[in-house]
């Protein structure tokens, strides 16, 4: 049996698949509230530097990815995208739908000028590092580091 498969850009009616979907990040945050939620998801669409991409099967957001295109007073006045909260739901990987939807996104940041595109991944993700690899990331270059509040 054949699936539709679509890759696009998410819409504001997008916000509970999303959410649905964020639950297979295995994140350890606090929830935030329905009403927060929605406030930070009205942000979002109106921010034209917040890009989310998701790929659908048959209707059902199975993958998405989330870049953030940053302005720089570098490197011509071009901006460089930061990527986050790559996600597929289990029932959906091995599909290629990852690769898919960060190539889209990958697309679109390009289509911005953008003069670099920057990942972090968890340093035990060896199956993720592969993809992003697979995809032309350089994962050697250069390292990231993170700071987060002690609580």
């Amino acid at each position: 049996m054949q699936h539709e498969r679509t890759i696009r850009r998410l819409i504001a009616t997008d916000l509970d698949a999303l959410l649905t979907i964020y639950t297979h990040l295995h994140t350890q945050d606090a929830p935030a509230t329905a009403t927060r939620l929605n406030q930070v998801w009205q942000q979002i669409m109106a921010d034209p530097a917040q890009i989310y991409v998701g790929a659908f099967v048959d209707n059902q957001l199975a993958s998405a990815c989330h870049a953030t295109l940053i302005p720089n007073l570098t490197r011509g006045a071009r901006p460089y995208a930061l990527i986050e909260n790559v996600v597929t739901h289990p029932d959906f990987r091995r599909q290629g739908l990852s690769t898919q939807t960060l190539q889209a996104l990958i697309d679109i940041c390009w289509a911005q000028d953008c003069y670099k595109i920057m990942l972090l991944s968890g340093a035990q993700r060896g199956a993720a590092h592969n993809l992003y690899a697979a995809l032309g990331f350089d994962g050697s270059s250069k390292r990231g580091y993170i700071l987060k509040p002690n609580t």
